[in-house]
């Protein structure tokens, strides 16, 4: 199944190990993101618990900076996803064709 699209010499090969590698860089990106989040959220937290008014606002603006930084990388990482499964869909649909066209079958022997 995998081998139309990142087969030697495919013309997809480039485009979707680029694609792939940049889903894998924008999930770890996330991932990181989110355990900042976590900490930054504890802190603040913890601000308001023991009602320390000015770490509380810090952590507030510090949330804020998180949520600027998750937001384009959860966008990209989305993007990267579905043109993908769009670039797989073609590849799928080429290899399909024309191995249909050649008198192969669907199997492509």
């Amino acid at each position: 199944v995998v081998r139309p699209f990142l087969a030697r010499g495919s013309p997809t090969r480039r485009r979707g190990t680029a694609l792939i590698t940049g889903m894998l860089v924008t999930l770890l990106a996330e991932s990181m993101l989110l355990l900042a989040f976590s900490e930054v959220q504890k802190d603040y937290m913890t601000a308001l618990e023991q009602k320390n008014s000015t770490r509380f606002y810090e952590g507030l603006w510090k949330v804020g900076g998180v949520i600027l930084c998750v937001v384009p990388s959860i966008g990209l990482h989305c993007y990267l996803q579905e043109s993908l499964a769009t670039e797989w869909r073609a590849a799928m649909t080429r290899s399909l064709a024309g191995c249909y066209l050649a008198g192969r079958g669907a199997s492509g022997q």
